[in-house]
């Protein structure tokens, strides 16, 4: 079965805009690279308009978990990236003081 993804991602973005909040959901998913396929010239995954399309989802509990999700996701920190962010704020000071 041929798929006609452009043609999906714009019912769903239409049927959100007309208030169906159960498409949110959907469209996140797609925003999240959670489909199988893309349409060829939008980057996918892109959390910023998948955390946009969940937050018009308003009280759905889906959209609300997958937020939740996102937010647990940004709170981790592993080592790695404390140390680079240290090692980048030693370097500017350093720079500073020149």
């Amino acid at each position: 079965m041929d798929t006609d993804l452009e043609s999906a991602k714009d019912m769903y973005a239409t049927a959100l805009e007309l208030g169906r909040r159960s498409a949110a959901y959907s469209l996140g998913l797609y925003w999240e690279g959670r489909w199988d396929k893309s349409v060829p010239c939008d980057v996918v995954p892109d959390s910023t308009k998948s955390a946009q399309a969940y937050k018009c989802g308003g009280s759905n509990p889906k959209c609300a978990a997958r937020l939740d999700a996102f937010r647990a996701r940004s709170r981790q920190i592993t080592p790695i990236a404390r140390a680079d962010a240290r090692k980048s704020e030693l370097c500017v000071l350093a720079y500073a003081l020149g």
